[in-house]
């Protein structure tokens, strides 16, 4: 078998976090929100509620499993 175009295997990913502002429980995909490069304390990805409207941050790591 060859592989003619490898795709992305954590696009997938879904990481469930919860809104602080109204409690809302959240499946949150990396591709639902922009990803937000920060070399100080890590990137991150940021969603908003769709309830509230709060921004929600969420450390790129948890997408890596």
């Amino acid at each position: 078998m060859r592989i003619i175009k490898e795709g992305n295997k954590h696009l997938g990913v879904e990481v469930e976090v919860i809104c602080r502002q109204c409690q809302s429980e959240l499946g949150v995909k990396k591709s639902d929100g922009r990803i937000i490069y920060d070399y100080r304390d890590g990137d991150y990805v940021e969603v908003q509620c769709p309830v509230c409207s709060r921004d929600i941050t969420i450390s790129i790591k948890k997408f890596d499993r």
